[in-house]
């Protein structure tokens, strides 16, 4: 999981394909995979603990020695609890979540959840405010009205006046969030709540925060791609996670078009490349641009985000896919200690010209028809091909 050999697919962790909601990314696969080798470290130099979880899979690897079996299985019931618990808040697909009772709820009055949903939906609106509204907790109705979300798929592309509609029950502003008591208040009856697109990352934070409170300091978490490294792999050196080229043709895990080291930090992904359906000749992405109603038109095929948290790097890697590359890297450069990596298409195929609004902080590179825009501050990205 953290050697320095990349090897088959079959080797790498993927995201299963599952419903998506309002998460604006990539749904049959992550972006991520964590390189594996033939030869595996000794059992003495790594724990791995597994499971399922929000409709993927999730993986922790704590570079200590093993732990005795009654401690082990303590810590995966732990860990199987407080996803558990976070999916039944948050889900948009238990009909008994908070969120999924506060969508049916189409009063004006204060709807009671949990402090924990208020604290993740307020972080949501803080990202909706930044982006004016480009990232946007709020947009489920534009999502299935396009057939990307829960319920049945449409087969064609959607009316002027049906987007129009659905318009009408999207907006972040109309939603409000009280601390005390803990409850959500929204201002029009159809408007529907998916955090989906940032309590993966929440989920990853809380178990990396469940490890450290127990005392470890060397671990990765991930769950659905989204991960959190702490400290050194059970090598001793940072933890390498190497970055999927955006290629729908070739399966999950196939290609790889980087590999990053990382430690104490948060990597995300968000991507364009495998939801999407055709119409007509047309391309028609699954990522939708709130203000608007319709699939993004740029070229930007992924965005991958270092951060401190892995909810901040799971919701600014959806506000950047939403953005696209020139206004996203606009907003991205006014957030200190955030770093990103872009790889953007041309329509011939070819790499990308040069990205307005880059600026002197990003560098550039790339192939396999894509450009590579990175920060300054992005680490050290090694070709998938070059790779030790």
């Amino acid at each position: 999981m953290s050697m320095s050999k990349v090897c088959p697919a079959s080797r790498q962790r993927r995201r299963t394909e599952r419903p998506q909601g309002l998460r604006w990314r990539s749904c049959m696969a992550a972006a991520f995979f964590f390189l594996a080798c033939d030869q595996p470290p000794p059992e003495a130099d790594a724990v791995r603990l597994s499971g399922e979880s929000m409709g993927t899979t999730y993986q922790v690897t704590l570079a200590a020695p093993p732990l005795a079996p009654a401690e082990r299985a303590a810590l995966q019931t732990e860990i199987d609890e407080l996803l558990s618990r976070i999916s039944r808040l948050t889900s948009a697909y238990d009909p008994d979540s908070e969120v999924s009772r506060f969508n049916r709820h189409r009063g004006a009055a204060p709807f009671p959840v949990s402090a924990e949903t208020t604290e993740i939906v307020r972080s949501a609106l803080r990202f909706a405010e930044q982006t004016s509204g480009a990232f946007d907790p709020t947009v489920a109705p534009l999502v299935e009205l396009w057939g990307f979300g829960p319920g049945q798929k449409r087969e064609g592309v959607p009316s002027d006046p049906e987007i129009a509609q659905a318009l009408r029950s999207v907006g972040f502003q109309h939603l409000e969030v009280i601390q005390d008591p803990p409850s959500l208040r929204k201002d029009i009856p159809d408007l529907r709540l998916d955090l989906n697109a940032i309590v993966p990352g929440y989920a990853v934070d809380q178990v990396a925060a469940l490890l450290s409170k127990k005392g470890f300091t060397d671990f990765l978490v991930e769950l659905g791609g989204e991960l959190f490294a702490a400290g050194l792999n059970p090598q001793g050196a940072r933890w390498q996670v190497g970055i999927e080229l955006p290629d729908p043709a070739s399966p999950p895990g196939a290609r790889l078009s980087a590999v990053i080291p990382i430690s104490n930090a948060a990597v995300a992904d968000s991507g364009s490349y495998r939801k999407y359906f055709v119409r007509d000749g047309k391309r028609f992405s699954h990522l939708i641009d709130p203000r608007t109603g319709r699939p993004v038109t740029h070229l930007l095929a992924s965005a991958t985000v270092l951060a401190p948290t892995c909810m901040e790097a799971d919701a600014a890697a959806t506000a950047l896919m939403a953005l696209g590359p020139q206004e996203g890297l606009v907003w991205f450069r006014g957030h200190p200690g955030w770093e990103a990596l872009l790889l953007i298409g041309r329509e011939d195929g070819g790499q990308g010209d040069a990205v307005p609004g880059a600026g002197p902080s990003s560098s550039r590179g790339g192939g396999g028809g894509f450009a590579q825009v990175t920060t300054k501050g992005f680490p050290p990205v090694t070709p998938a091909a070059a790779a030790p």
